[in-house]
């Protein structure tokens, strides 16, 4: 029956099923005391018997085992369809009960996908409950093809239904495979299922209607995504592309780059087909890692990709790869990815890996993974630890992965920590998982803290909840005050302005119009809109009031727009009143511009007044990774002290990124303050670990 799944020979013998004439014939018995899923190799019946039952369509055949004894899985198929288009909903759902029982997995979903699909036609309510059922529950696929099959018969009565489901799961059940029955995305059904529905196609739907549309043209798909106007989700589609390419058609997928007119959405594309094609090959990939050159800034991801495969294959063979990487970036993300996957797969050698592993923070990364699966043994690890700050960062990883399951014992260990940046970024895991399950319950433990950590863990929070579950975002707002219901607002607009629509953003803060604060969330309207609609961004900053707010906006937008025009951006300058915001403007565009058009760049600074000019200098000094004399007579001859070692300090930065050697030279010749001095030394060594 292995052919019950294919949707070809559905659709084929759909039309043949609802001919056959409704028959009063027996059904097969409800299966309430015969075990579950008990109907497996069940003698097959001599072709001359099958067809005589072909002959007779199928008039003897009443029950699931009958159908199995059949000797082909077409014909199998085809009874089944004439078994179930001739049956009632009674009849139907004795047919459903008793195909549970098919021991193979393959066959049971094939054969439940039918019957299901039939008793939707016949009385969707009592497919939705049954689907719904305990011995169905965990069959998801159940109730998200009930649902298909109601939109696709009766899609006014589904979208009513829909709408009187209890809950918003339920409700996002139904929508999503709506979606599914019309093509998951950009058509006047799915629009109107939106629109009623009140719910957005999840990423699975949708990847899915990007995965149709590049079977049909990629090209075509690569100017979908680019037309798109989220930053976010042209980034998103451009990886599901990618990914479903190098599946598809591996060989012909990295041309398909080319066709990509934005840098990064092309750089990006190429990461993740190359990521895929590691995940098939990883020695390949791996192989580089000995070879003279080692491997490029931009194969770090396949380095990720090949290395997750082989932890999968052969993990003696990846960690003896992992012994052969320098210390660098690349070591520490494929560190972090063993503790994960050898955890899961063999926490006994993970927790020796990590032991007897050069730096001690793997063991934290291993116990934080375990803790997912045995936290009363992560735990008892993690107290064993001698050295006190090794144990804390432990127990804070320990917590951060205890609190999806259990929040209230993650949060009693974190109350155990001493203050530290392990301790703050456990707690903003816990408070995120505890709020989403007692919203009540996790307030008044962030609150009893310091109004300092409440603002750091609140900022954790919103960057996280945003994507996750803006409903509880939302929810959190109220209960805020000051400063950090301030942060808690912007942070929404910005990210409702990205992912959903400028409409939505502004009736949000309308809600705020006779408040203080109003102006300032519409520049963080503005700050948001002006990666997607720049245009409206700049009409929206012209409507605000002289001050503060105005000139936070033109600062956005001149930011944006240097990167596009800088000739233009420039023009815009004047619109900025503060000091400090248009120096930090002029910065903005003098680095665009010189990154552009390096000389029109130096003619435009030179004819600044002299305060600006200075600005202008050190903005582009953080572009200057070779420190020319024409650079260096630019920086000696700004007239500010204090900005003309703002400017060697970008200078050194700059650098440093390519020529670590030098930068450490320059730096030894400069008399820094201490703070400034560390900071400088720590971007050169981190540079040398690249």
């Amino acid at each position: 029956m292995k052919t019950l799944v294919a949707a070809t020979l559905i659709g084929a013998l759909a039309g043949a099923a609802i001919t056959i004439a409704v028959l009063d014939r027996p059904s097969a018995p409800a299966s309430t005391d015969a075990p579950l899923r008990n109907l497996d190799s069940v003698p097959k019946m001599t072709q001359a018997a099958a067809q005589k039952h072909r002959d007779d369509r199928y008039d003897g055949i009443y029950s699931i085992e009958q159908i199995l004894a059949l000797p082909s899985d077409f014909a199998e198929t085809e009874a089944l369809y004439v078994l179930a288009g001739r049956s009632d909903s009674g009849a139907v759902q004795n047919l459903i009960h008793e195909a549970n029982r098919i021991v193979d997995d393959q066959d049971r979903t094939g054969a439940l996908s039918i019957l299901f699909s039939r008793l939707t036609e016949l009385d969707p309510q009592s497919a939705l409950a049954l689907a719904r059922s305990p011995s169905f529950a965990a069959e998801k696929s159940m109730e998200a093809s009930v649902w298909r099959s109601w939109a696709r018969n009766e899609l006014d009565e589904a979208i009513a239904a829909a709408l009187a489901q209890p809950s918003i799961g339920q409700r996002n059940v139904a929508a999503q495979a709506m979606y599914s029955a019309f093509g998951y995305m950009g058509n006047e059904t799915t629009d109107r299922i939106e629109r009623e529905l009140g719910i957005r196609p999840d990423s699975t739907s949708r990847a899915r209607f990007v995965y149709a549309m590049a079977d049909r043209s990629p090209a075509e798909t690569i100017q979908y995504i680019e037309g798109l106007a989220s930053r976010t989700a042209k980034r998103e589609s451009i990886s599901w592309l990618a990914y479903h390419l190098s599946r598809s058609n591996p060989e012909s997928a990295p041309g398909y780059a080319q066709l990509i007119e934005d840098d990064e959405l092309r750089m990006q594309f190429s990461s993740v087909v190359g990521s895929s094609t590691a995940a098939v090959d990883p020695r390949t990939i791996l192989d580089q890692l000995t070879q003279p050159g080692g491997l490029r800034s931009d194969q770090r991801r396949q380095v990720y990709s090949a290395m997750r495969a082989l932890l999968e294959q052969d993990p003696e063979s990846a960690l003896q790869y992992f012994d052969q990487l320098e210390m660098s970036q690349e070591r520490r993300w494929v560190a972090n990815l063993i503790a994960e996957e050898l955890s899961r797969s063999d926490p006994d050698q993970a927790l020796e890996w990590a032991r007897h592993a050069d730096r001690p923070e793997y063991l934290s990364g291993v116990l934080g993974q375990i803790a997912l699966n045995d936290p009363q043994r992560a735990i008892d690890e993690a107290r064993f630890i001698e050295d006190v700050q090794q144990r804390n960062a432990a127990i804070a990883a320990v917590a951060a992965s205890m609190a999806k399951n259990d929040p209230v014992l993650a949060a009693q260990l974190v109350d155990q920590l001493p203050d530290s940046s392990e301790k703050n970024n456990a707690m903003g895991t816990v408070a995120v998982r505890w709020a989403q399950k007692d919203l009540d319950a996790a307030m008044h433990w962030l609150t009893a803290n310091e109004q300092d950590v409440q603002r750091e863990i609140l900022g954790r929070m919103g960057g996280r909840l945003m994507y996750t579950d803006i409903a509880t975002a939302k929810k959190i707002l109220p209960r805020l005050e000051g400063e950090s219901a301030r942060m808690w607002r912007d942070q929404l607009v910005q990210f409702m302005v990205d992912q959903f629509s400028v409409a939505e953003a502004r009736q949000f803060v309308e809600q705020f119009r006779d408040t203080e604060d109003y102006d300032s969330m519409r520049v963080s309207m503005i700050q948001g809109l002006a990666r997607r609609d720049f245009d409206t961004a700049r009409q929206l900053a012209e409507q605000l009031p002289p001050g503060k707010n105005r000139d936070t906006a033109y600062l956005q937008l001149i930011g944006q727009q240097a990167r596009r025009d800088p000739v233009e951006a420039a023009r815009w300058l004047d619109q900025i009143t503060a000091q400090a915001q248009r120096q930090a403007a002029v910065t903005q565009v003098a680095a665009a511009w010189y990154t552009q058009q390096a000389d029109s760049a130096l003619q435009w600074v030179r004819n600044l007044p002299s305060g600006q000019r200075d600005d202008a200098i050190t903005g582009m000094a953080r572009m200057w990774h070779d420190a020319t004399p024409a650079q260096n007579l630019l920086i000696e001859s700004m007239s500010d002290p204090v900005k003309k070692q703002q400017a060697r300090i970008a200078q050194i930065h700059a650098i440093a990124a390519r020529d670590p050697l030098r930068a450490q030279n320059m730096l030894d010749g400069m008399n820094l303050p201490q703070v400034e001095q560390q900071r400088l030394q720590f971007a050169i060594e981190r540079s040398r670990d690249r």
